[in-house]
């Protein structure tokens, strides 16, 4: 019974993971984006010339070291959010290439377009029962797969 339990909260993981998959990506971009906005300002815009307009003027070596500091931790903690995620879509997209079309088709239908299992079972022209049936293959199949990153 515990066993059960077990897959069913795996299970329950992956679907999770599938259905955010699109999110992952959005994330990475938005990431890269605030990393790019981040270390520009950390190399140019720290030069000291005093009186400059339109520049952040940095009036001590220690007040510099300071600013550049904390960027830089932020820059850090952005990099590893965009690392996670890219792992997560690679590791993802791996496993997807593992599945044949049928299998392929379901994984877009109920977790990218978010389709009821009724709804998928209309589209491809099965009953519900094949499509639960489906589901358990596919789950089953990505289990092994995606051993890796079901805890992240």
């Amino acid at each position: 019974m515990v066993k059960l339990t077990s897959r069913k909260e795996v299970y329950r993981k992956i679907e999770e993971h599938l259905k955010n998959y699109q999110q992952y990506k959005i994330g990475i971009r938005n990431l890269n984006l605030q990393l790019d906005n981040i270390l520009p300002s950390m190399t140019v815009s720290y030069e000291g010339k005093e009186g400059a307009v339109g520049t952040f003027v940095i009036h001590s070596p220690t007040e510099k070291c300071a600013i550049d500091r904390i960027e830089s931790q932020r820059a850090i903690e952005i990099k590893r959010k965009i690392m996670k995620y890219q792992t997560l879509v690679d590791c993802m997209d791996a496993a997807l290439e593992g599945l044949d079309k049928q299998e392929k088709d379901y994984v877009e239908y109920r977790y990218m377009f978010r389709y009821s299992i009724s709804k998928i079972a209309l589209t491809i022209g099965a009953s519900e029962s094949t499509i639960y049936n489906y589901r358990s293959k596919i789950l089953e199949k990505l289990e092994v797969s995606l051993t890796g990153i079901i805890d992240s």
